[in-house]
């Protein structure tokens, strides 16, 4: 960054600085798209592509049920397809769809509101799911019309 001019105001400096600051990211940005590395913008692409393709080929009688596995390959695939490599491409749908600290916030989750529902069944409130309780829910869920 240039030395700032005893003349400059306060305002030009920041601006100069704000400039420099998107100049860097976009060399960033620029240098992880030559290494074949998708940006969050394109892995939430794929991941949402990959659901409407899923959901429109196993779309029945029944209701849909979509494997995480299938989900994650599907995506990685629309992102290779896109021009990204496929270990990049397959970390990035990974690491979007890992857990986040807001999944087990009362607030943030439509599933941990207190309202009551026959369709959403509700998750601990602390600590993660036990076997039990995944065959409890697969129990109820079979029997929810």
């Amino acid at each position: 960054m240039p030395e700032p001019d005893i003349h400059d105001t306060p305002a030009a400096i920041a601006e100069r600085e704000r400039l420099a600051a998107a100049e860097r990211a976009r060399r960033y940005r620029a240098a992880r798209r030559e290494e074949g590395k998708p940006d969050t913008k394109a892995v939430d692409a794929a991941i949402a592509e990959a659901v409407s393709y899923l959901v429109h080929v196993t779309v029945g009688p029944a209701s849909t049920s979509i494997s995480v596995a299938e989900l994650s390959k599907v995506a990685t695939i629309i992102l290779k397809r896109d021009g990204y490599r496929k270990i990049w491409a397959r970390l990035a749908v990974v690491e979007r769809m890992r857990s986040r600290p807001a999944h087990d916030m009362p607030t943030a989750m439509p599933s941990r509101r207190p309202t009551p529902t026959t369709a959403i069944i509700e998750p601990p409130a602390r600590g993660n799911w036990t076997e039990l309780d995944i065959e409890l829910v697969r129990s109820l869920a079979a029997r929810i019309p």
